[in-house]
């Protein structure tokens, strides 16, 4: 009876299975159980590769076009230029004149040797970013104007490199502080001191700031041939 009664149960389970006979073969399994789709994962992978190709296509399409329309509303001609030697200095000692808790240290008018003071007396007052920044956007503007009028060849300067003023790491500091807050400074020549026999190691430190540049060692008021010292040229 108990093996009766399995044979019914089971004969009523599929009918579409009435002749079964052992384990499904892979075309029996396919034939009663029909997937709606026939495409191989080799084909719904292709697909899909599709797929995203074609977004990160639209994707760098769309990011050529925003860079395209912002370039266009920001430079009115084009190449662009940059100033690669502006400086900034502050003579003064007035608490105002510090920038980041450390002050632009510049050189005393009578250091600078070689000058006739007609021609340093210019120079004697502070330089500072926001006047530099100023310059900038006038000449924009001049430009602008030009271009207007159909007159217009001027590519006016977008970004300056800020040149070492005083041999100090202080300034370094400094000036690394004022470009994070000024777009147009597009890095700094710095300076490290050459005789120092950490050189190697302050140099390594120097690389970590992302605006630095280069570096300078003035020998307007030293001889060249401290360039060729054993020691420097080993740093």
């Amino acid at each position: 009876l108990t093996v009766l009664t399995s044979l019914v149960v089971w004969a009523e389970r599929d009918q579409t299975m009435s002749e079964f006979v052992g384990p499904l073969t892979r075309d029996d399994y396919e034939d009663a159980y029909r997937r709606r789709d026939k495409r191989t994962m080799q084909q719904l992978m292709a697909e899909e590769d599709a797929i995203i190709d074609a977004e990160v296509g639209d994707s760098g399409e769309a990011e050529k076009e925003a860079l395209a329309a912002a370039s266009a509303a920001w430079v009115p001609v084009t190449p662009q230029y940059v100033d690669t030697h502006f400086s900034l200095w502050s003579l003064s000692k007035r608490p105002g004149d510090l920038y980041e808790g450390v002050q632009l240290p510049g050189q005393k008018p009578n250091s600078w040797h070689g000058f006739e003071d007609s021609a340093v007396a210019c120079l004697r007052r502070d330089f500072k970013p926001d006047e530099f920044e100023e310059e900038l956007d006038e000449a924009r503007r001049r430009a602008n104007a030009e271009l207007n009028e159909g007159i217009g060849e001027l590519s006016p300067v977008q970004y300056g490199i800020h040149v070492q003023v005083t041999p100090t790491y202080q300034e370094n500091m400094a000036i690394s502080s004022i470009a994070e807050e000024y777009y147009f400074i597009a890095g700094y020549i710095g300076w490290a001191d050459i005789h120092d026999p950490g050189f190697r190691d302050r140099l390594k430190t120097l690389m970590f700031d992302p605006f630095l540049v280069g570096l300078r060692y003035d020998l307007s008021h030293s001889s060249p041939d401290v360039l060729l010292i054993p020691e420097v040229l080993k740093a």
